[in-house]
């Protein structure tokens, strides 16, 4: 089969599809800007109501599952980066000698298990390593001041709820920079959006709750895991499939016009 001419030195090879761009017009942007706008008015104007279905949401889990202490109070709804909209009261229940060996089982068991992982698993060694080492240092906060607690369990359910209601603001935001700039159909983006917030208010009450209730079970020495593990890291998985779904529904490869 006769080789085809050479390619010319001058010639502009054909772009990889990671660095190919989609048109950007003047009107797409303001479009944009607009539908970013709408999402934030939207969600100012539904914080204080979002806010009153989390107490209740709130109120309705904790109270079934029976803390010591529990007690809830609302709060005029300010920015939640500012202040939780709710206050929480209840004991933060201490680590018994029993949980305490049972943590120190519990860790060496897992770091024997990041010892045994193959080096193909890397990172998954690195955060059993990171885990280890943090729960460790509880072990070791715990054993010189058992009686001390560096921070309380309802401190660490108003910051799940701050950390919560900071998303529902900063998700447009985010959406209309890494998402409204693709071009995909008008009621996608606005559905890729309601989404996004309707997960993060449906999804707050039981996360607390589940929260609060294994720290009930494994007692303070689980915060330090929990904060790292459980405050952000839940919400960023759902938002980020939920943005890569969306985002499979822009124009593939052949209905690209690039812009060279």
């Amino acid at each position: 089969m006769p080789a085809g001419p050479p390619h010319s030195p001058f010639s502009r090879p054909p772009p990889p599809r990671a660095s190919r761009r989609y048109p950007l017009r003047a009107t797409t942007v303001v479009g944009n800007v607009l539908l970013t706008a709408a999402m934030l008015a939207l969600v100012w104007q539904l914080w204080p109501s979002i806010a009153r279905w989390w107490f209740e949401g709130l109120q309705f889990w904790l109270t079934r599952i029976d803390l010591p202490g529990l007690s809830l109070q609302r709060l005029p709804p300010r920015l939640p980066w500012d202040e939780a909209p709710l206050r929480i009261r209840l004991d933060t229940p201490l680590p018994t000698g029993t949980q305490w060996w049972g943590w120190v089982v519990v860790s060496a068991a897992a770091f024997g298990l990041a010892l045994r992982l193959s080096r193909e698993r890397l990172p998954l060694i690195y955060l059993l390593r990171l885990l280890v080492l943090m729960q460790v240092s509880a072990l070791v906060y715990f054993w010189f001041w058992p009686a001390r607690l560096p921070l309380t369990l309802a401190h660490f359910a108003e910051d799940v709820v701050q950390v919560a209601g900071t998303l529902l603001f900063v998700t447009p935001l985010l959406h209309g920079i890494i998402l409204y700039v693709f071009p995909i159909p008008l009621w996608h983006k606005v559905l890729a959006t309601g989404l996004s917030l309707g997960f993060v208010v449906v999804a707050l009450p039981l996360h607390v709750s589940v929260l609060m209730l294994l720290v009930s079970w494994g007692s303070a020495m689980l915060l330090p895991l929990l904060y790292f593990l459980g405050t952000l890291l839940p919400y960023l998985m759902g938002l980020i499939g939920i943005y890569g779904d969306m985002l499979s529904l822009a124009p593939g490869e052949h209905s690209l016009r690039h812009e060279w």
